[in-house]
């Protein structure tokens, strides 16, 4: 038996998938970080190297022999973080591999154990976030000038974030922060990087409060008193993200 630690990122996963599918260096019977508390005693550990040239190869390998939905489904179920995915998408793509592009429709849980459905369903729920998420950063512009959003998702979703907003806010210097999982991107008007920032203490510009305050005024404003539907509302407006939504900060 043979266990796969990899660095947790999504090519060392992309790495380790290389190894397991082209390299064919052995069959997994479990695949798991270098920093997991899950070892297992009774299996012989590979050491999963990082190469670009496995991620490209393992991305063409599905893309072209399952499909390109196939290799979507992978890369946003990765990133739910859920406990033993990694085996799940292992699974996935082996069934996708026999079946080639109709791997999607095989949704019998007597012939897979419900793995496809499973993926499709970890999948569904990141996009799902990526998509409110986009509607949801708030972000304040610092004393320094760079506008400064902090977020805490269920996913880790930031990632897919940085596309969107290069492209909406491009002329401007800004800062998205996962602060549940202390990263962030920081884009420089010129290209995105990716980083390590576990607290940040900005100081917010003279006129932040006082639009803060404008648009807090503009929203209630627009609120219907006799049309009010809190329980609406949470559906569309989940607690778990107000606090991080201007609108619903209190002064």
């Amino acid at each position: 038996m043979v266990s796969y630690l990899y660095d947790g990122t999504f090519d060392g996963f992309l790495s380790c998938l290389h190894d397991c599918f082209i390299l064919k260096v052995a069959q997994p019977c479990k695949i798991y970080t270098k920093n997991s508390q899950e070892v297992d005693l009774f299996s012989k550990d590979v050491i999963v190297e990082n190469s670009d040239d496995k991620c490209r190869w393992i991305t063409k390998l599905i893309r072209e022999q399952i499909s390109p939905v196939c290799l979507d489904n992978v890369t946003y179920a990765f990133h739910s973080e859920a406990r033993g995915v990694e085996m799940l998408i292992y699974n996935y793509i082996l069934l996708g591999l026999k079946v080639g592009r109709g791997v999607d429709n095989c949704l019998d849980n007597c012939l897979n154990d419900g793995v496809v459905r499973q993926v499709q369903a970890l999948a569904h729920k990141v996009n799902y976030e990526i998509h409110r998420l986009k509607g949801f950063v708030r972000f304040e512009e610092s004393a320094d000038g760079v506008f400064y959003a902090k977020i805490q998702p269920k996913y880790n979703i930031l990632t897919f974030l940085s596309t969107h907003f290069q492209r909406r806010f491009c002329n401007q210097l800004w800062v998205i922060h996962d602060i549940s999982r202390g990263h962030a991107i920081i884009y420089n008007r010129q290209c995105v990087s990716f980083i390590n920032l576990e607290a940040c203490g900005s100081v917010i510009c003279e006129n932040e409060k006082f639009y803060q305050d404008l648009w807090r005024t503009y929203f209630n404003a627009l609120s219907i008193e006799e049309r009010k539907n809190p329980e609406l509302q949470r559906h569309f407006v989940p607690l778990r993200y107000r606090k991080d939504i201007t609108e619903f900060i209190d002064n």
